[in-house]
């Protein structure tokens, strides 16, 4: 109970995309690095000089190099990032699966969608209509209405019901 790791983060702050990040150990990249140098160094050497014996040599500089590719591939940390507003929510891409974690986010955006939707869909001829527009163009924008549910709504709204006017003191015909 102590240790929980749980967070309120607003549904207004989950945008519709995130962005994925990998980081690794520099270190175990570096030496990665290095010892593939050395393994290619030593090859160029052989193949130049045509010794036989440096085989081994090549053989134990490529295993290392092998190993440090593993452990920098393996050590590897990747994680999806939903910012906006002020509020953040990391989620670990690949733990405890993929699968998983897509299902999690079906489920997580499923269920933000329905709370934008009673939360800002409610719109009525009482409010300006550029407020009712702010709130269609925020969901649209939040990918909660697609673009043509956005231009059936826009529609709707924008026929305000008045009369429209003909110049000033006249009314049209």
């Amino acid at each position: 109970w102590l240790n929980s790791r749980r967070y309120h983060v607003p549904y207004e702050c989950i945008p519709p995309r995130s962005e994925q990040i990998t980081s690794a150990n520099r270190k175990v990249l570096t030496a990665s690095l290095v010892f593939t140098v050395i393994t290619i160094v030593c090859a160029v050497v052989v193949t130049v000089g045509r010794e036989s014996d440096a085989l081994s040599t090549i053989l134990f500089w490529g295993l290392i190099s092998a190993i440090c590719w593993v452990g920098f591939f393996v050590s590897r940390v990747s994680v999806l990032v939903y910012s906006q507003n002020n509020g953040i929510l990391v989620l670990f891409s690949d733990v405890p699966s993929q699968d998983d974690v897509a299902r999690f986010v079906r489920r997580l955006f499923e269920a933000r969608n329905a709370f934008m939707r009673a939360k800002y869909g409610r719109l009525s001829l009482d409010q300006p209509i550029a407020q009712r527009i702010a709130k269609l163009e925020m969901l649209r924008d939040q990918e909660v209405i697609s673009e043509q549910e956005f231009n059936r709504l826009y529609k709707l709204q924008s026929d305000d019901r008045i009369e429209p006017l003909g110049p000033v003191g006249f009314a049209a015909n």
